[in-house]
C-alpha cells in the first residue's frame, strides 16, 4: 500500500499537531525524505547526532536502547503513525537516545515505511 501525498499530510497533520494547516503540512511532506526499511533496517541509531524527525507513515518499528554490555535491548514497538526522533528538532546537535529498526523479517509486523525531514 502506497500512501499518498494528502494521507501524508493528513499523518503529518495529525502526529505532529492539529494546529497545522494544510499548506504547512504538504511543505513538511516535501521537505522529507521517504524511506522504505527492509526488515531488520536501523532507521535511527543511538549515539548518531539528530538532523530531524522521522514519520513513520506505515508499518511498525522497533525502539532499542544500548545496554551495558553493548548489545541493543527492544524497550519498545511503535505503530504507524507516529513520529520518531522529534526531541532532535529541540535538542539540537545532541545524539539520539535510543536507536529505532524495521522489525526482522521473522516477526509478524510489517516494515515500516518512513520520511526524515
Amino acid at each position: 500500500m502506497r500512501v499518498t501525498s494528502s494521507e501524508a499530510a493528513t499523518i503529518v497533520r495529525s502526529v505532529l499537531g492539529r494546529g497545522l494547516t494544510f499548506e504547512q503540512a504538504d511543505q513538511i511532506i516535501k521537505a522529507m525524505v521517504p524511506v522504505s526499511a527492509e526488515p531488520g533496517m536501523v532507521v535511527m541509531r543511538e549515539g548518531e547526532r539528530g538532523r530531524g524527525l522521522l514519520v513513520l507513515l506505515e508499518g511498525s518499528a522497533e525502539v532499542l536502547k544500548q545496554g551495558r554490555d553493548g548489545g541493543e535491548m527492544p524497550i519498545a514497538s511503535v505503530e504507524a503513525p507516529t513520529v520518531l526522533g522529534e526531541m532532535s528538532l529541540i535538542t539540537s546537535g545532541r545524539t539520539r537516545r535510543p536507536s529505532a529498526r524495521s522489525p526482522p523479517a521473522s516477526s509478524s509486523s510489517s516494515p515500516a515505511r518512513c520520511s526524515t525531514g
